[in-house]
């Protein structure tokens, strides 16, 4: 546990570190060791967005980007990390669900595979950070699968591409 103000003093080591967002009994990582909860969501972005330009659209939520060893400045490649408003416990289905629906409110492609993976593991890089601490903390409400407030972000996100379609 570390307060995510601390976030970069992980994220910053040189490889070989990796860190996960979830915890795992025994301290192997498999599925089945898997202890439930997290409060942590990562996106791993490999050349599909601008860093700066990511910046500025979350510039109204708390985030840590931190760039990969590949990252240059033509090829953009970072990670972003978000704290949750809630520390949920899902099941592996739920939490792949979850994630997916996280992804179709991202303006740009995240590494799918990596996203929807609960016991993924993510390598620390020492290279650049930022941090926005101004702003508010991720709501993942909308993305929890079989709740009432994902059903009705779905019904917005269905009706707002009906009307794309019809423009």
């Amino acid at each position: 546990y570390a307060p995510f103000d601390q976030l970069h003093t992980l994220t910053q080591l040189p490889s070989p570190y990796n860190f996960t967002t979830h915890y795992f009994e025994d301290g192997h990582r498999q599925e089945g060791n898997r202890i439930p909860g997290f409060n942590l969501l990562v996106c791993d972005i490999d050349g599909t967005a601008d860093i700066n330009v990511v910046r500025d659209l979350f510039d109204d939520h708390i985030y840590h980007i931190y760039t990969t060893k590949r990252h240059t400045d033509t090829e953009h490649r970072f990670r972003i990390v978000f704290p949750m408003n809630y520390k949920l416990e899902l099941s592996q289905e739920d939490y792949r669900e979850f994630m997916e629906n996280f992804m179709t409110w991202l303006p740009f492609e995240i590494d799918r595979e990596a996203a929807i993976d609960t016991v993924r593991k993510w390598a620390t890089n020492d290279g650049q950070y930022f941090y926005n601490f101004e702003g508010k903390l991720l709501d993942v409400l909308p993305f929890i699968p079989k709740t009432s407030r994902n059903e009705d972000y779905v019904t917005a996100r269905d009706k707002t591409l009906k009307d794309l379609d019809g423009a």
